[in-house]
């Protein structure tokens, strides 16, 4: 059988990288945001994917406050989307 590879983690939301690398389940990350796995699922899949879905901004939020602020609300879109972060001296009056 030739299947094909999983998408690259840079094609994904940061999320689906954070639970992979902790050896988590779909189920057992729903459970910390209750929801269900498919919900999980979904918010995970690869960037295009048309059945993706963002999630609600207190989703994004408890994503950043689950992981000490490692998911960012940015990880939520593709690269391609997120603005440059600005150097300090360029925001600083």
């Amino acid at each position: 059988m030739n299947e094909s590879p999983p998408p690259a983690p840079a094609n994904r939301p940061k999320l689906w990288r954070y639970y992979r690398d902790r050896g988590m389940t779909l189920a057992e990350v729903g459970a910390v945001f209750g929801k269900t796995a498919e919900w999980v699922r979904l918010v995970t899949l690869p960037f295009g994917d048309p059945k993706r879905r963002v999630p609600a901004a207190d989703d994004v939020e408890a994503a950043f406050n689950w992981s000490g602020g490692e998911i960012t609300p940015a990880d939520w879109y593709p690269p391609s989307l997120r603005a440059p972060a600005e150097p300090l001296e360029a925001v600083a009056p």
